[in-house]
Order: C-alpha cells, then structure tokens, then sequence
C-alpha cells in the first residue's frame, strides 16, 4: 500500500481518545476516594455529594473509549475495502493482458483449418460428422496450438495444465468414438474399454469444467455402453 494510503496518520488520534479516556477514569476514582490521612471517612452526603461528581467523569470516559472504538471499526473497515479494491485492480490487469474471446475464437478456427476441420454455420457453428472425427484424432496438436496464445509461450506450466484440462476429457470421447463407429462386433476387451471410456469422459468433463454434463454427454455417460452392449449381443 502506498504511503499516503496508509491508516497510521490515524493512530495518534485513536491513542490520544483512549489515553484522555483513561484520565477521565482516573479522575473519577479521586473524587470517590479522595487522600484523607487520618481524617475521618467520608460522611453518607459527602459520598453522595463526591459520586455525582464524579459520574460526568466516567460518562466523559465512556464517550471518548466508544470514539476510539469506532474509529478502529473504521480504519479496519477502511483497510479491507483498499485490500478488495487492490485486488480488484490485479485482477483487472490480468484479465486485460489475457487475449479475448474473439482472438481466442479466430486461433480456434485456425488451428482447425490446419487440420482441413471447419464448422458448419447452418449448424450453430459446431462441429459435425466427419469434422468431429477429425478433430478428435488431432486435438492434442490443435489443443497446443491455441495453448500457445491463451498461456503465452513462457508459461510451459500454464500451457500444460490448459492442454491438460481438456484433454482429459477428449482422450477418453476419442475411444468412444472410435468404438461405437466399427461396423464389426465387438469383443469383450473393446467392450469393457468403451465402458470404462464412457465413465471415464464423464468424470472427466466434470473435474476439467466443474459443471453439470449436457444432455449429450450424459447420454455418452450412462447410457451409450449399456445400448452398444445389449446390441452387440
């Protein structure tokens, strides 16, 4: 925090509050017990005389110990609301150096392209048919080149973790569709990995984007190896 954001100019005031407070106290108490020697004690109306003296002192005492109480629940106060407001700040920034979602759309498209993939526009611009297939044999290299824009060439850890986030959820869809696709039957070793791949796509979709699956995706879940299996025979 910079210097001329700081709270402590505040300090001698909260001090100032609570060492006049104490005084007042102090003050109260000799009136209630004054030094005497070997005089006799307070008479019943001197007391009483003494005690409505000294109350305006404690009342002063209790005002000034309440000011410097607020005054911390504010300057503490004051100091969260800064500490939200940097870190407000920094996350701005990073969201400014990250590239946008169009940028980030158009690398997308391009990596596709290399590949000879496109999108189909009367399709929402989604994948379909043969493209999706294509793109599932070569999304670890497309995967890597979008990573390159998103996490910045230096960021090899970064780069990594996105490139891995998705692909464990297109590593196990690859094999179901690979498996469901075969015009042959398949044997009980093909069949046990397209169960596994199907549970496994599910788990995976929702560790990677920490959300419920689609529709579609919870049909590949549940659904898909228990059909392939009862039609496989």
């Amino acid at each position: 925090m910079a210097e001329g954001d700081s709270t402590d100019h505040w300090m001698p005031l909260f001090f100032a509050l609570k060492d006049l407070a104490e005084q007042k106290r102090k003050d109260a108490h000799a009136i209630r017990n004054p030094e005497r020697g070997s005089l006799p004690a307070l008479s019943k109306r001197a007391r009483s005389t003494a005690e409505a003296e000294a109350r305006p002192f404690d009342d002063l005492a209790q005002c000034l110990e309440a000011e410097a109480q607020e005054l911390t629940e504010r300057l503490e106060a004051v100091t969260d609301k800064r500490k939200e407001l940097e870190l407000a700040k920094e996350k701005a920034l990073e969201a400014s150096k990250a590239p946008s979602a169009g940028v980030i759309s158009a690398e997308f498209q391009a990596a596709l392209a290399r590949f000879r993939i496109s999108v189909q526009r009367y399709w929402n611009a989604t994948l379909v048919g043969p493209d999706v297939r294509k793109f599932l044999v070569h999304f670890l290299e497309i995967l890597k080149l979008i990573s390159y824009l998103i996490c910045e060439k230096p960021n090899a850890a970064e780069g990594a973790a996105f490139i891995e986030m998705n692909a464990r959820v297109l590593r196990p869809l690859a094999v179901v569709s690979t498996l469901t696709r075969t015009t042959e039957r398949l044997t009980e070793a093909q069949m046990v990995d397209l169960e596994q791949a199907c549970k496994a796509f599910g788990d995976a979709y929702r560790q990677s984007y920490e959300k419920l699956l689609t529709p579609k995706a919870q049909i590949i879940e549940v659904h898909v190896a228990p059909i392939v299996r009862r039609l496989n025979g």
